[in-house]
C-alpha cells in the first residue's frame, strides 16, 4: 500500500485547482490518499506531478528516493552535478542511484 499526493499545477504565482481526477481518484492538492492498486502506484511515480510515500510494511522494496518530488530529485542531481535535463521523475531516480553507486 502506498500514499499518493497530488502536488498540485500553480503556475507563477497563479493557484491551480484544489483537486484533480486521475486513476479513477479524486486526489485534493497536498492531501495523501491511500492506494493499494500496484498499477496506479506506479503510474502515479512516472508522473511528476504525484508523490508517492510507501507504507513501512512497503509495496516496494525500500528507496528513500521513491517519495521524493521531481523537485527534489532535481537538487539532488544538482548537487552530484549530473545533468537532468529531459529526464523524467524514473530516469532522475536511475540516474541518482547509479551516480551514488559508482561514487
Amino acid at each position: 500500500m502506498a500514499k499518493i499526493t497530488w502536488l498540485g499545477e500553480d503556475e507563477e504565482g497563479i493557484a491551480g485547482p484544489s483537486f484533480t481526477t486521475c486513476f479513477d481518484l479524486k486526489f485534493p492538492k497536498g492531501q495523501p490518499v491511500e492506494v493499494n492498486d500496484p498499477d496506479t502506484i506506479k503510474r502515479a511515480e512516472r508522473n511528476v506531478f504525484f508523490r508517492v510515500e510507501y507504507d513501512q510494511q512497503g509495496a516496494e522494496p525500500a528507496d528513500e528516493l521513491k517519495g521524493l518530488s521531481v523537485a527534489e530529485l532535481r537538487n539532488l542531481a544538482d548537487a552530484s552535478g549530473i545533468d537532468h535535463s529531459g529526464l523524467s521523475k524514473a530516469e532522475l531516480r536511475d540516474a541518482i542511484k547509479a551516480y551514488d553507486e559508482a561514487a
